[in-house]
Formats: structure tokens, C-alpha cells, sequence
């Protein structure tokens, strides 16, 4: 079994892949938050309390922040979050949002979000091609004839993916707004964004490239943006990662580039301060007044622990809502934290609820996959959770696995939405 204590989380609108369970891993998850609100002579002006409740199988159920009389609720289908709702008794009008969600053979579907303050309804639909990957992801808000449109293309097995971001209004038609071509290593780390954007007479505005550097155990380090101005790249801004001994997060850095002295600037800091035996995390938000750091508002920065469906990090976004807080901004939380488990790719435990089967087993270029039905879906996972191939088959189908690297796999076997059996296979 393994042990995990934080990953770096990006606060995030996108709705990642979401996958089933096989084994469960241990965790610490928060329990309880203490949102701070510290003036400039250090003095605690202001306090608020939030509180996670977990179900039985580490999957959150409940958050509640009681001195604004806010709570969000979350429901499963299984081990899939199909509705995550918020209402907030205090506000004036009174809050509330929900957001539904839809699957297909284990992949996120649709999204349709109702937010009642605002009286309109988001939806998100999307698109996969037929080896499982993303092709294509909508937007549409029905209070306006507008759209946008996220198209997905992939070369070099999946190593280059063009993302193209669109936006249409009935009137005009689709107009390309930004290209982005994301760059993986062989492990599948991101290593380079290269972004080109453009105004609605198609236009191009700007030339964004991100680098990414990370540690010897894989944690990303750097984060290097540089924009091209008259044929040359400049450096723009820069982000930095510090992990302590255990490989924790300990500190984030913000920067922007000083060009009159040639060295980064940093004006943004988050500490990270965990207690040794991991069960309380301490996160404070500085900014740089003239050379000095002082006390900085969190406003849904990158942020402290790994989370069932990221659902922790959205429901402390609530912080940041300012109709909410009103004067009460946050520049620290007091984090307390429990050991649970939870669903995890990690020490899979071979499952033959049908006689299936994936073979050879250790392989090399070529693997065959038998199945004793007909429709029915292979999906295959590395051990960091990235789905490599989904592919639709009767009774048996063969997967060239050799742009992978040497290692051990997850795949499981679906038919009609329903997982049959799981299992490892070992790449040589």
C-alpha cells in the first residue's frame, strides 16, 4: 500500500478524466480549516472555521463553512461524483449552485452547472476520438449566443497535443482566439506550452512560450514563461517549487522579470509549514511591498494536498468569493488533517471476474487482450492515473505498446458501463 502525504494541486476550472477504483491508498485529507485573516502589525484580526466530512471510502461528502451558514454537498454513482451542490443560507439573495455530472465508459461526459444567484445554467460537453482520447470539449452559456470550443489533436503517440481554443457567436461564426501546443516527455511530464493568440480579425497578438522543469523524483520545480517580441524571446515571469526532506511542498515563488537588472523578480510567496507527523499544514500568502514580505490575500493560488476529484480544492475556493467574505479576506489557513484511505491505481490487485485476460504477461512491443464478450472496452493506465489507450472490441484486440516506457500498467475491461475485471501488466 502506498503512502502519500501532499501533492501540488492547480486550481483549475477543467474537469480532469476520472477513474475507478481498484485499491485503496493511505492519505491525509483535511478535516478541518481555520481561514485567517491577519493584519500588518501580525495580529489575527479575524477567524473562520470550515469543516470536510468523508464517507467511509475516503470520497468527501460534506463541506461547511458555519459561521456564513454555506454548504456544499457531493454524491456518487459508485466511485463517480455526479453532483456537487452549494447553497448559502446567509447571502442576500441566498446562494446557491449545483453542477451535474455525466460519464461514458469511465471518461467525464457532460457537465451542466445552474448557478440560481445568477438565475443561468453552464453546460460542458465532451467529445472523445475512438482510441479514448479528448478530441473536442464545448462550452455554451444559455443566457448568451455565445460559445466556445476547445479542439484537440495528437501527434508523436501522444507526445504533441495541439489544443485550439475557439469562440463563436451565431453572427460571426467560430473564430480562432488561441493555438497551444503542449509538449510531453516520455513519461508523460509536460515539458513545453507554446501558445499563439489572436484578435477577432484573426490576427496574431501574441507568442507565449511556457518551459517546465522537474525534480529528480518528478515534482514539477519551474514553471518558465517567455513571450516573443520583434523575433526574440524574452523572459516574462517565473514560477518555483521547494520541497522539504520528506518531498512536501514547502514553498511557491512568483515572479516577473526585471530586465534593467536581468535577474527575476520575485513579488509572490506561498509557505507551506507541515507538522512532522503530517497532520497539520500551515499555508501562508505574502507579496513584496518594496523589499519586505508582507501578508497577501489567497485568492484560489495553487494550493497544499491530493483531493478525491480535486473536490477539497474547489470548496475552499469559497474563501475567494468576495460577495461571500465581503471584508473578511483570507492570508492563511490553518490546515488539520486525518489518515484515511482512498480509491488508488497503486498495488493493483488482480480481479478475473470473466475469464479475461492480457498477455503476454511481461511483454514487450505488442499485447493481446481476450475478453468472452462482444462490445466491449479495454482501458489502460499508468501508475500516475493517465489514461494511454481505450479501445473497443469483440472478444479479442491487440495494442502496440511500444512508444511506452519500461514498466507496470493498470487495464480494465468495461462493457456496457460496467467494469468486468481489472488487472497489471508489466511493460519489460
Amino acid at each position: 500500500m502506498k503512502r502519500t502525504l501532499f501533492t501540488l494541486i492547480v486550481c483549475a476550472t477543467a474537469i480532469s478524466s476520472v477513474f475507478a477504483q481498484v485499491e485503496d491508498e493511505t492519505v491525509f485529507q483535511p478535516t478541518q480549516v481555520i481561514g485567517r485573516r491577519i493584519n500588518e502589525n501580525g495580529e489575527i484580526s479575524m477567524t473562520m472555521e470550515s469543516e470536510f466530512i468523508y464517507e467511509e471510502n475516503g470520497k468527501l461528502s460534506r463541506f461547511e463553512i458555519p459561521a456564513y451558514l454555506l454548504t456544499t454537498n457531493y454524491a456518487y454513482s459508485g466511485n463517480y461524483l455526479t453532483q456537487e451542490s452549494t447553497f448559502h443560507q446567509g447571502g442576500h439573495p441566498n446562494f446557491y449552485e449545483t453542477a451535474n455530472f455525466t460519464y461514458e465508459n469511465g471518461q467525464i461526459k457532460t457537465v451542466e452547472h445552474f448557478m440560481g444567484q445568477m438565475g443561468s445554467n453552464q453546460y460542458w460537453l465532451y467529445t472523445y476520438y475512438d482510441d479514448g482520447r479528448l478530441a473536442r470539449k464545448d462550452q455554451k452559456i444559455d443566457y448568451e449566443d455565445y460559445h466556445m470550443h476547445w479542439l484537440y489533436d495528437y501527434e508523436d503517440e501522444g507526445k504533441t497535443v495541439i489544443e485550439s481554443y475557439w469562440t463563436s457567436w451565431v453572427s460571426e461564426g467560430m473564430l480562432l482566439r488561441q493555438r497551444t501546443v503542449h509538449q510531453y516527455d516520455d513519461s508523460y511530464n509536460l515539458i513545453s506550452s507554446h501558445s499563439e493568440s489572436y484578435n477577432v480579425e484573426g490576427e496574431l497578438t501574441s507568442t507565449v512560450l511556457t518551459v517546465y522543469a522537474y525534480t529528480s523524483s518528478g515534482k514539477k520545480e519551474l514553471e518558465t514563461t517567455l513571450s516573443l517580441m520583434d523575433g526574440e524571446w524574452v523572459n516574462s515571469s517565473i514560477v518555483r517549487y521547494a520541497y522539504d526532506e520528506q518531498d512536501r511542498i514547502a514553498e511557491q515563488l512568483d515572479g516577473i522579470w526585471d530586465a534593467e537588472n536581468g535577474e527575476w523578480d520575485y513579488r509572490k510567496r506561498i509557505a507551506y509549514e507541515t507538522s512532522e507527523d503530517g497532520q497539520t499544514c500551515t499555508v501562508s500568502f505574502y507579496k513584496k511591498v518594496d523589499d519586505d514580505w508582507e501578508w497577501d490575500v489567497f485568492n484560489c493560488q495553487p494550493i497544499f494536498f491530493g483531493s478525491y476529484l480535486q473536490s477539497q480544492q474547489r470548496a475552499l475556493g469559497f474563501y475567494s468569493y468576495e460577495p461571500l467574505m465581503g471584508f473578511a479576506r483570507i492570508n492563511q489557513f490553518e490546515i488539520t488533517l486525518v489518515e484515511m484511505n482512498r480509491p488508488t491505481y497503486w498495488n493493483v490487485k488482480e480481479s478475473q471476474d470473466l475469464s479475461c485476460g492480457v498477455y503476454p504477461n511481461p511483454g514487450h512491443a505488442n499485447l493481446y487482450v481476450d475478453a468472452p464478450i462482444e462490445n466491449a472496452v479495454i482501458r489502460i493506465y499508468n501508475l500516475q492515473g493517465q489514461l494511454l489507450q481505450v479501445k473497443s472490441f469483440d472478444f479479442r484486440t491487440e495494442i502496440n505498446s511500444e512508444s511506452w516506457p519500461s514498466g507496470m500498467y493498470v487495464w480494465e475491461i468495461w462493457h456496457d458501463n460496467k467494469r468486468e475485471a481489472k488487472g497489471k501488466w508489466v511493460k519489460e
